[in-house]
């Protein structure tokens, strides 16, 4: 079975040719160009595949951060901000592999403009890891600041969940209590 975004089709080298991702201009410039049978850059088909999983991958970590601010709990703040970090350390692995191509392709305006990419990229990954920080340290003052309110109201979440299951333990236990009694007399 052929991965996502390559296909069957070979070029006249035997290389493999990246499947179109969206109908863009540059993705239509690519599909022209094979269609005419003229070598194109496979750089830069590449750097356009990079940059549009950059764009995704973006809008995931901006998602990954908002939900971060609505977490009630320590333990789902610890959970989405380590989910958070992993994106944010696939994107910024995304932006150094675009970085490394840069150089490689053909046309020097489409150097150019990966570089801009590149830069704006970098830019959109600081301001994320700046956000995400913001976000996770009020969150936590919150959550914190809930806590303990509660404590000194006694109604901890601990405390609370202790007592459900007290609670349920006390009813098992009489219920047991109950049948057992019922056999005894009959």
């Amino acid at each position: 079975m052929p991965e996502n975004n390559i296909t069957n089709r070979k070029t006249t080298n035997g290389e493999k040719k990246l499947k179109p991702c969206c109908a863009c201009p540059e993705t239509k410039r690519f599909l022209i160009l094979d269609l005419m049978h003229i070598r194109s850059d496979g750089n830069a088909q590449e750097a356009h595949v990079l940059h549009q999983e950059i764009l995704r991958l973006d809008a995931v970590v901006k998602k990954k951060i908002d939900v971060i601010s609505t977490t009630k709990d320590e333990r789902s703040l610890l959970d989405e901000t380590k989910q958070t970090r992993e994106c944010l350390a696939t994107l910024r692995s995304k932006i150094e592999q675009l970085y490394k191509i840069g150089p490689m392709l053909l046309s020097r305006r489409e150097q150019q403009n990966v570089n801009g990419y590149v830069e704006r990229h970098q830019k959109e990954l600081e301001e994320n890891i700046r956000q995400m920080r913001l976000v996770a340290i009020s969150t936590s003052k919150k959550i914190s600041e809930f806590t303990r309110t509660s404590l000194m109201q006694g109604k901890s979440g601990e405390f609370e969940r202790r007592k459900i299951i007290s609670d349920k333990n006390m009813l098992r236990e009489n219920a047991e209590k109950v049948s057992y009694v019922k056999y005894e007399i009959s």
